[in-house]
């Protein structure tokens, strides 16, 4: 199943787990205890260690077809709070990788059908929504990383988009201009191939925001 990323949400106790080659993504109880997690009773959402939510390909569960896939090999999901208290979000770099048509890389905000009290909604017989998205970015003949990448929302409302493959991370806003964009010149001397890995030398797997005042970066600017 490859899980490449996992994101905890403290408040409603919940996981969010990413499957690149299932092509989805799913929410579990955090709160269950080990036996709890072996069965489908217990924890906080009284479900044990059952999927709360899953999201990106309907058709792994017998609700849907291949024109029914959302997501095509996806990276670094994670939690986003919603427009409104107890409103859930969801922020992943879709790769594009296999996408229907043209090949090509976006990046998907989710709003996740879900109730405080009464936990994710799905309609009976139906896959989990949503349909349609909140938010994407996306520029079909430029933007594309089939593997790698990621994506994270920063405190002024932009996104910081790292396109792995091509060593690119830059920052777009709401209406999907480029505010800043920068392209790695670092690289290396080792030949994919010898690594058994597929990235070019100067791929980045991750970029990611810090602010100023970041211990890390104390005395370096």
């Amino acid at each position: 199943m490859h899980m490449n990323a996992v994101d905890y949400l403290p408040g409603e106790d919940l996981i969010v787990l990413s499957s690149p080659h299932m092509n989805e993504v799913f929410v579990i109880d955090h709160s269950t205890s080990t036996a709890e997690a072996a069965s489908t009773q217990g924890g906080k959402r009284q479900q044990g260690g059952a999927l709360l939510y899953r999201y990106g390909n309907p058709r792994n569960y017998g609700l849907g077809a291949a024109t029914d896939r959302k997501l095509f090999y996806q990276h670094n999901v994670q939690w986003l709070p919603g427009a409104t208290k107890g409103e859930l979000h969801l922020l992943v770099y879709n790769n594009g990788a296999e996408r229907p048509g043209n090949e090509y890389s976006s990046v998907d905000e989710i709003a996740l059908p879900f109730d405080s009290r009464a936990g994710f909604q799905r309609e009976a017989g139906k896959a989990f929504g949503p349909a349609q998205l909140v938010w994407s970015y996306s520029e079909p003949e430029k933007f594309f990383s089939p593997f790698i990448s990621g994506a994270q929302r920063l405190p002024n409302g932009d996104t910081l988009v790292c396109e792995g493959v091509k060593g690119r991370a830059f920052e777009v806003n709401r209406e999907g201009k480029i505010v800043w964009d920068f392209w790695s010149p670092l690289g290396g001397d080792i030949e994919p191939s010898k690594t058994g890995g597929h990235a070019p030398a100067n791929a980045l797997f991750r970029a990611t925001w810090v602010p100023k005042d970041f211990a890390g970066l104390k005395g370096k600017l």
